[in-house]
């Protein structure tokens, strides 16, 4: 039987930078492209905070031999 891991975390955002009004667009789709830190659309990948995990079950699915 397989099983997932799923890792929870979290970080304070910088509200100057961050902000709700106008909201800001984090780009999720063209990460891959993004020069630095100062790209639009960027969001932060470091120093983040683990506050949980979770382990589900995944059974195979009844086609896999």
């Amino acid at each position: 039987m397989g099983e997932r891991v799923l890792a929870f975390a979290r970080k304070k955002l910088d509200p100057k930078r961050f902000t709700k009004d106008p909201v800001y667009k984090f780009d999720v789709i063209s990460w891959k492209r993004w020069p630095n830190e100062s790209a639009t659309g960027w969001f932060p990948m470091n120093d983040l905070t683990l506050i949980g995990i979770v382990s589900l079950n995944d059974p195979p699915r009844p086609s896999v031999a």
